[in-house]
């Protein structure tokens, strides 16, 4: 199976500091990029189209389940992406119940949306 791959949208900002610079989402492809441990793309988008719910994210991989998140705070979401990705490759595609989230992503938005099943 190819790498799980992290998109993650660069322009978000959180609703209330809409002109911070840089923006949150590139701050956090940043810290992402220095603490993956090579088990994902992180992958940073121009928008995900999710302005009043930043920062967004979403993990996605071959013949697996995407999940989004969004309303995510910078503060300890690196570090709770990756313990997510971790779960996301051991589950193979099984459901991940909310309670296994790392706390932070709980109070996070989150859709699980299906693969698409080839065939």
């Amino acid at each position: 199976m190819s790498k799980p791959v992290l998109f993650v949208c660069q322009s978000c900002n959180l609703s209330s500091q809409k002109d911070l610079e840089p923006p949150l989402g590139i701050s956090l492809v940043n810290r992402l990029n220095e603490i993956n441990s090579d088990k994902f793309v992180v992958q940073a988008i121009e928008c995900l189209w999710m302005c009043e719910r930043g920062c967004v994210v979403a993990l996605c991989a071959n013949n697996l389940p995407t999940y989004l998140f969004t309303d995510l705070p910078l503060h300890e979401i690196p570090e709770a992406l990756v313990k997510f990705a971790e779960l996301y490759l051991n589950s193979k595609g099984k459901f991940i119940p909310h309670s296994k989230l790392p706390q932070v992503l709980q109070s996070a938005h989150v859709a699980r949306i299906p693969a698409i099943q080839a065939g």
